[in-house]
């Protein structure tokens, strides 16, 4: 959770009160009961553990520890805080004068933090990774829980990480995913989760919402202000498409499951998604490829050569053709995994499944490919294709290895040298948020070397698209 109101820092017993019955005008709401020990209770007021309240955070912007803030800790008004109820599900009344105007935090290097929406309405998912773009790796994850996997002793249930049965959502710029999940629950026992799904996070991040953020290289400021509030109500603004329907929407994308049975045999369900747009490679770009926060024994997720890095959501070139995108699977036992097209938004477009071990090609665009592996690591084998044709790859190879992109700091040039006759039509130079901010076109004379002149540019990362004779190509520079 996160706190609304409390101007520079805030207590949670300052702040947060017994929202039982709804509060009006003329009533007070009760303040919460905090008590020792580890279990709160629906009491009236209600009764919450103090043991349990938590930050987790860097007192100077560098290292991020849990700290234990009790009811009485002074907590920053960027930050998050972990809390547990009383048992049954209960609301909540902030009291205070609201958060206004610029906040602002650091965030140490790749490190992570539990920050929150600091402010008494939504804020836009979308403008704060963008206007933190220099100092987060570009995607917030959610914490859902969904209850306890021992809910009939009352001596560790809810009380040990074993227990926990919840996930991590994610969210960048193109889409939200929900977090790794049981598809079916037929056990007593264990607590329902919803219709057997988690949500994936919306655009818009309600009151009262925490999250964790993960700091770049650097890491640095982290700031919250008043351009990315919005007046939506809770629940009523989405970019999501319901499951297994195609719609509308700015940047393509495709969401795609893996159904496989955990270690103790439950039935899960893995989501990750993809975007496609011009200006993406399969180099890291903030705010389009988010790292996965969670990873299991058995899972399944984008993973790029020449490169360690896990994702859950990646950002990649415009659909062709001869696109392949490598996805790895790992298994902690042998089992029949299926894998599936959960949501997309594209219209009149193949979707396959490539086996390169089997050279097997899987149909996704109109059912499931399911598959008998045996335990262990899957990389370089799996890949999704938009051609059940083996042509992939065999242009970008080319392109990649005839051209040469370089910034010439002391001329201010982009060079472009090309080898094997290749002819250049157009180059397009975007910056990290895929703002074009410089374009040239060429004659059918042109040299093997292209100096291209720019002006002064802020020190950052930048893709240079070439459309050339043989195909199109992004290289990243600095």
């Amino acid at each position: 959770m996160s706190s609304p109101v409390g101007g520079t820092t805030y207590t949670i017993a300052s702040v947060l009160k017994d929202g039982t019955n709804a509060t009006s005008a003329t009533s007070t709401p009760l303040d919460i009961n905090f008590v020792s020990g580890y279990d709160g209770a629906n009491d009236s007021p209600i009764k919450i553990a103090d043991y349990w309240i938590y930050s987790y955070a860097s007192a100077d912007g560098s290292y991020s520890n849990w700290v234990q803030e009790l009811s009485t800790g002074a907590i920053p008004v960027t930050d998050g805080f972990t809390i547990k109820g009383p048992g049954t599900a209960q609301n909540y009344t902030f009291v205070g004068t609201p958060n206004d105007g610029n906040l602002t935090t650091n965030i140490g290097a790749e490190e992570a933090y539990l920050v929150g929406n600091p402010y008494p309405s939504a804020i836009s998912a979308k403008r704060f990774i963008e206007d933190n773009a220099n100092s987060i790796s570009g995607t917030l994850y959610f914490w859902q829980h969904a209850g306890e996997d021992d809910i009939v002793s009352s001596n560790t249930a809810g009380h040990t990480y074993d227990g926990y049965v919840g996930g991590y959502s994610a969210r960048n710029i193109t889409m939200g995913l929900a977090a790794n999940q049981v598809s079916s629950n037929d056990d007593s026992s264990t607590p329902d989760l919803g219709n057997g799904s988690y949500t994936a996070p919306k655009n818009y991040i309600a009151i009262g919402q925490g999250f964790f953020i993960n700091g770049d290289s650097d890491g640095g400021q982290v700031v919250f202000n008043n351009s990315q509030r919005e007046f939506k109500a809770k629940g009523t603004e989405s970019i999501f498409f319901k499951s297994k329907k195609k719609g509308k929407s700015r940047v393509p994308i495709i969401k795609f499951g893996m159904n496989y049975k955990s270690t103790d045999n439950k039935d899960m369900h893995r989501q990750i998604g993809i975007s496609f747009h011009p200006n993406n490679t399969f180099d890291f770009e903030t705010g389009y490829d988010s790292y996965l926060f969670d990873l299991s024994s058995s899972d399944f997720y984008w993973k790029f050569p020449n490169y360690d890095a896990k994702y859950v959501i990646a950002g990649v070139e415009e659909i062709n053709t001869n696109l392949q995108v490598p996805v790895e699977i790992i298994l902690a036992k042998d089992d029949e995994i299926s894998i599936e097209i959960d949501e997309w938004n594209l219209e009149n477009q193949n979707v396959y499944l490539f086996d390169k071990q089997t050279n097997q090609y899987y149909s996704l665009h109109d059912d499931k490919a399911t598959i008998n592996l045996e335990k262990g690591e899957y990389r370089e084998r799996f890949f999704i294709t938009f051609s059940n044709e083996q042509t992939l790859g065999v242009n970008e190879g080319i392109l990649s290895k005839n051209i040469l992109v370089f910034y010439n700091k002391r001329t201010k040039e982009i060079n472009v040298k090309l080898n094997n006759a290749l002819k250049i039509k157009e180059v397009k130079l975007y910056n990290i948020l895929g703002q074009k901010v410089k374009q040239w076109k060429f004659n059918k004379n042109q040299l093997s070397e292209q100096k291209l002149k720019i002006n002064a540019q802020t020190k950052s990362v930048y893709i240079c698209k070439i459309i050339t004779d043989k195909g199109k190509i992004s290289k990243k520079i600095i």
